[in-house]
């Protein structure tokens, strides 16, 4: 059976759907201050009122549970999204590559949601660290911080130089299954892509393609550090309060991490565990015969035509 690359998470969904009760993405109760006066423009609808009382609820009190959580639904709801679209995504098995890459997914409604989720995580992460004080604690967000750190990781891949923003600049990867993970296919794009100096044609320079490769390496351990924080809720939540055997949710998070490091450019680590460092050229082609294309390559300086 077909798998996306979260494919393995449907329970990322089915607890999303399980708890929608209680969960961020359902409506408030109750009442409070600048809290009390988010909640009911909540109530009433009006998120940007919402988003903007429970913002200087935050100012005052920055570790105010109430205050940060109100905040991340209210952002959710201005969005548009929910708990249901998401986890449909992250589960959906005829989605080619990974969810929220391709046609579907345009520059500005990919950093839609890149924001959205980057503000949840920023709001709920104090309060799973157990920081903050009031009536939210680990056990009320943990199912929203996993779903906002999953959707934040995979929608990380499109934005390349790492300015928290997708943009026009920033430059699509595309994945393909093979050898049971994801590889990257188009690196040879990526590291000849137009430079700023000349638009429109195959060129780049020495400084150009050496923050390429920067930004290439910290994006690769970014959406580790993301999705391996995703894996660490979710495997906790599944196992010990479900009950559920995680280890093939485990097994699939773990190889996605892996895959991605593969694909680190000249920082002389053997990445693939081929008993070499930098073995491969970015040309398309698979040097070293272990059916991955372009992993663990060395610095490309083939590519530099330009000043």
């Amino acid at each position: 059976m077909k798998r996306s690359l979260i494919a393995s998470l449907t329970l990322f969904g089915v607890l999303g759907l399980t708890l929608i009760g209680c969960n961020i993405f359902s409506p408030f109760s109750s009442e409070g201050t600048h809290v009390e006066k988010g909640r009911t423009h909540l109530r009433n609808g009006e998120y940007t009122q919402a988003i903007e009382e429970f913002q200087k609820a935050i100012d005052e009190d920055p570790l105010d549970s109430e205050a940060l959580y109100g905040h991340a639904k209210a952002v959710v709801y201005e969005s548009g999204y929910n708990a249901f679209e998401l986890a449909t995504i992250l589960t959906d098995e005829d989605v080619e590559g990974i969810p929220f890459h391709g046609a579907e997914w345009p520059v500005e409604r990919a950093e839609g949601l890149y924001q959205v989720m980057q503000t949840v995580e920023e709001d709920l992460k104090p309060i799973y660290d157990g920081d903050t004080h009031g009536r939210y604690n680990r056990d009320n967000i943990q199912i929203d911080y996993a779903i906002a750190l999953a959707c934040d990781g995979i929608v990380s891949f499109r934005d390349t130089d790492l300015n928290e923003h997708i943009t026009k600049d920033d430059f699509e990867f595309i994945f393909e299954e093979g050898q049971g993970a994801f590889e990257f296919t188009n690196l040879v794009d990526f590291f000849n892509r137009p430079t700023a100096k000349a638009p429109g044609k195959m060129t780049i320079g020495q400084q150009d393609l050496d923050t390429l490769i920067f930004y290439f390496n910290n994006l690769i351990d970014h959406i580790a550090e993301v999705i391996g924080g995703s894996r660490d809720i979710i495997t906790e939540i599944l196992q010990e309060e479900f009950g559920f055997d995680i280890e093939e949710v485990d097994e699939l998070l773990n190889k996605v991490i892996a895959t991605a490091q593969y694909y680190k450019v000249a920082d002389g680590i053997d990445n693939d565990g081929n008993n070499g460092a930098d073995e491969e050229e970015i040309d398309g082609d698979d040097e070293d015969g272990d059916g991955l294309i372009d992993e663990d390559s060395e610095y490309p300086s083939h590519f530099i035509t330009g000043p």
